[in-house]
């Protein structure tokens, strides 16, 4: 991880790393625009994205980093062994997915504790709630807003928010709650 630290700092001043398979589900054009947008502000960001590509997706999505001039400012690296390093390396965890049934990838990154700014659809806002404001999928604006937040705050860590943050995901969304919760679903849809 220090490696990575130490990398991502030769390149850019922030770094923001997105973690998931290039779809359109994940909404990436959305989170190009909004990498835009903050770039256009003034801010030297670079993302990241971890995920397994899909050649198709993958053409229009280099056609639109071309398009916006962000050719220096996102890296895809496809599939990584273990992403999480370029979490626990990365200044804030950026997601922009249309539709999220859980977000496992977002509650691995505030378990890291890090910050984030993702879209809230679904089973996302369900588990962020308590700390994150809704910010609906397709928006780039309103994205890059969130990620300028989180950009300008990272100087003021509360090392003490952090635990409470860590401490309620960890009492709410340990995996034996999560599937105790899910096996009481399905006992309910098999006996109703």
């Amino acid at each position: 991880v220090s490696n990575l630290v130490k990398e991502f700092r030769e390149i850019s001043k922030f770094s923001l790393v997105a973690v998931g398979r290039i779809h359109s589900q994940k909404d990436y054009p959305t989170l190009i625009e909004s990498v835009e947008y903050v770039k256009r502000l003034g801010y030297d960001i670079h993302l990241y994205i971890c995920g397994n590509t899909n050649r198709l997706e993958q053409v229009i999505l280099d056609k639109k980093v071309a398009e916006l001039n962000l050719t220096s400012n996102i890296t895809f690296l496809g599939y990584v062994e273990n992403a999480l390093n370029y979490v626990s390396a990365a200044d804030i965890f950026v997601q922009s997915s249309m539709d999220e049934a859980f977000g496992v990838s977002i509650l691995e990154a505030l378990f890291l504790n890090k910050r984030i700014a993702v879209t809230t659809p679904a089973g996302v806002i369900e588990f962020v709630s308590k700390f994150h404001e809704f910010l609906p999928p397709g928006n780039p604006e309103a994205l890059g807003k969130k990620i300028i937040l989180e950009l300008d705050s990272l100087e003021n860590t509360c090392l003490k928010c952090t635990q409470a943050k860590h401490n309620y995901l960890a009492d709410n969304f340990d995996f034996n709650r999560t599937a105790l919760g899910y096996r009481s679903v399905y006992q309910n849809l098999i006996l109703n």
